[in-house]
């Protein structure tokens, strides 16, 4: 592999680990509301 193939599948990574982070962050959001809405 050379270095801009490397580069290029480091920032696959990175933009679907951000793609998890931000669907765990809404699904969190949402039962956090959810909670408020009940409390």
């Amino acid at each position: 592999m050379d270095a801009a193939a490397l580069t290029d599948a480091g920032e696959r990574l990175d933009s679907f680990a951000d793609e998890m982070f931000s669907s765990v962050t809404r699904k969190d959001q949402r039962a956090t509301a959810g909670i408020d809405a009940r409390g």
